[in-house]
């Protein structure tokens, strides 16, 4: 139960109480997006408070302004995705690990897998690696929010603030399970991660994983998950059949327009049977 260890280092703000509630809150629960959280995301929009009314930039000062929210549902009885769920693991995984989670996800997660070139994106054009693409927001035009140092992406930080290649997705989601590379989870955390809670999702055709989304594909689990913010989207889909394919957009997607499903496109590739990633 993450929170009941974190409150002693991340109290409320002053003036602020914590839900008594949070304290049943599951790790298991929190990688399910099952805390109890709003689905307004009405605990996300007060982390933004801290962003760009009080501009507070560091992951554990944000984490505060959550604190005194109040949960909507009992925990585990609901599914809302916030991303304060997965801001609220990095600060459990720091607690354990007693290293930074950028330095903890980079040296047990991201380098054994081979994805060398991801690190935590930076707010502000002049702060960006030369090789960063330029983003656009939903209109086409240059981001003013991720241009300006505004703290946009610290506000991502956990769940949204890693920038690399559509390369480096790939061989972190080939490592997860052992495709190609040592396995990042053992054979019972993926068993985990394709259950379910039959209560909130009675069909097992698409249902909420251990932090990936999960859907039913002939007899196997197709895993995927999708992000978006000012500026960009991406896509990344680890299919049952074998097939895993990641994409990246330098600009947010405008509203009420969805994307055209790639994968009939990628079905009718004939894919060669020797490993390219050397060439990368």
């Amino acid at each position: 139960r993450p929170f009941q260890v974190l409150s002693s280092t991340y109290p409320p703000l002053p003036g602020e109480t914590k839900d008594a509630r949070l304290d049943d809150i599951t790790l298991e629960q929190i990688l399910r997006h099952q805390a109890g959280w709003n689905p307004n995301r009405d605990v996300d929009n007060r982390i933004w408070e801290g962003v760009w009314r009080d501009g507070v930039r560091s992951a554990g000062g944000l984490f505060r302004y959550g604190l005194g929210v109040a949960l909507h549902a009992t925990p585990g009885t609901v599914h809302a995705y916030t991303n304060y769920d997965t801001q609220a693991l990095a600060r459990y995984i720091e607690h354990v690990t007693g290293q930074s989670f950028e330095a903890f996800a980079k040296s047990e997660v991201l380098v054994p897998s081979g994805a060398t070139g991801v690190m935590y994106g930076k707010t502000g054009y002049h702060r960006q690696p030369a090789d960063e693409v330029r983003y656009h927001d939903e209109n086409g035009l240059v981001s003013s929010t991720l241009d300006a140092d505004n703290g946009a992406l610290e506000y991502s930080e956990a769940s949204g603030q890693w920038t690399g290649s559509t390369i480096d997705l790939l061989r972190f989601a080939r490592a997860v399970d052992g495709d190609g590379t040592g396995a990042l989870l053992n054979q019972a955390s993926q068993d985990l991660l394709e259950s379910r809670d039959s209560t909130l999702w009675p069909n097992d055709n698409y249902f909420a994983g251990l932090h990936w989304y999960v859907r039913k594909d002939g007899t196997g689990y197709t895993w995927l998950h999708d992000g978006q913010h000012d500026g960009h989207f991406s896509r990344l889909v680890k299919r049952a059949d074998g097939l895993t394919f990641a994409f990246f957009i330098n600009r947010r997607l405008p509203t009420g327009q969805t994307l055209l499903d790639i994968e009939p496109v990628l079905n009718q590739i004939t894919f060669p049977d020797h490993d390219l990633f050397g060439m990368y």
